[in-house]
Formats: C-alpha cells, sequence, structure tokens
C-alpha cells in the first residue's frame, strides 16, 4: 500500500492517472508499493519469472539490456522518470518470461504495482492506451538509433556520440565508467573500445584514468 503523498507524486509523474475513476485509484494505492532502490539493484533478470510486477519510475535511470551467454552485453534502452519499461508491459500482457535484463544505474524510486492491475484495469483506460503506445514507440525509436548507429558509424563517432549524451545526463566532463562499460553502451567490446578511447586521447579530446574518462575539448 501506498500512502497519499506517494500517489500524488505518481499522479503529477504520470498523468493518465488523473483520468482513472475513484475505484481504480483506490486499487492502485491499496495495492502498489513504494521502493527507493540503490545502483546496481538487479530490478528484473532475463528469463527469470514471469511478470507479475508492473514498474513505473518516479525518479533515477533503469538500465534495460540483453546479456548474452559468453557475458557480453548490449544496452537496449533506458528508462527515466514518468517512463516504463516496453518489455515489461510487454510480458504482462503475453504472460510471458521478461527476455531482459533491468539494472537500476542510478538510485530511483520506483512504484511497484501487481500486474493484474494492468491487464485488468489500467489497459482499458483510453489515456494508459496513449501513454503506453508513446512510450513503446519512443523506445523503439531508441533501438532503431542504437542498431543504426552499429550499422552506419564509426567507433569513434559512437564513443564520442555517447560521451556527449552521458556529459549532458550526468551534468558534469567528469565520467565514471570502465572501458568495458563503454563498450557495452556502443554495441562493441573492450578491446575495440580501449583502442578507440586512446585514439581520441592522443587528439587532446579526452583523458583516461581508470575507471574514469575526463572530456578535455568536445
Amino acid at each position: 500500500m501506498i500512502n497519499l503523498k506517494i500517489f500524488n507524486k505518481l499522479k503529477n509523474t504520470f498523468h493518465f492517472l488523473d483520468y482513472l475513476n475513484e475505484r481504480d485509484k483506490n486499487i492502485i494505492i491499496e495495492n502498489a508499493n513504494y521502493y527507493n532502490f540503490q545502483k546496481g539493484h538487479i530490478l528484473m533478470n532475463a528469463e527469470e519469472k514471469f511478470c507479475d510486477i508492473f514498474y513505473m519510475v518516479l525518479d533515477g535511470s533503469i538500465k534495460v539490456s540483453k546479456i548474452s551467454e559468453e557475458g557480453r552485453e548490449v544496452v537496449l534502452y533506458r528508462i527515466g522518470k514518468g517512463e516504463i519499461c516496453i518489455v515489461n508491459v510487454s510480458c504482462i500482457l503475453s504472460e510471458t518470461v521478461f527476455s531482459a535484463t533491468a539494472t537500476v544505474e542510478y538510485d530511483s524510486e520506483i512504484v511497484a504495482i501487481p500486474s493484474y492491475i494492468v491487464s485488468n484495469y489500467l489497459i482499458q483506460n483510453p489515456q494508459f492506451q496513449k501513454f503506453l503506445c508513446s512510450n513503446i514507440l519512443l523506445k523503439m525509436e531508441e533501438i532503431v538509433m542504437k542498431f543504426e548507429d552499429v550499422t552506419f558509424k564509426s567507433v569513434n563517432e559512437r564513443v564520442l556520440d555517447f560521451l556527449k549524451a552521458e556529459m549532458i545526463r550526468q551534468n558534469s566532463n567528469v565520467l565514471n565508467i570502465t572501458h568495458e562499460e563503454l563498450a557495452y553502451e556502443i554495441g562493441s567490446v573492450r578491446e575495440v573500445a580501449s583502442r578507440s578511447l586512446k585514439s581520441l586521447e592522443k587528439q587532446g579530446i579526452l583523458q583516461i584514468d581508470r575507471g574514469k574518462i575526463t572530456i578535455i575539448n568536445l
């Protein structure tokens, strides 16, 4: 159960809740749970179980990725404030297992709702349907753009694009990220990412330190 303060915060973040009737609002209040997850927490694991929980992000960032049997990771997209995971919704509505891994990237506030509330109540609401379609389109665009980047852009271009976006996201020119994590982000391997970073360092664009990249001139 969540209190009215959390529910009002949820409504201010997810505006489709304003259009629910009082019965459905009370069902959410009585059955939802509020969590404050720390960085590194595994929210959902691939193939672990059927999706019985629907997650709504109030604040923070969740990374959704696919991990191969060899341990290679490819980041599909991220979920931020006011967003939901489209893989999460998909496995709820299709009653299948979660097909990716969702990891808390930055400390996050999340409201968790039992999946039956989505399939029995929310999915009937036109405003929720519009919100869901909008989220699906946005995340599909992210995935398509990532595919296009891997297909058409050089490694250096992908590295620079990621670093620019990460500087804005973290509001800092000092990024705490390893070469392996960078490789995951750009859809490559550690050795290739390391060569690219060394090349960019020689050009005076950045400085490499252990577990840290400092942007000098980007």
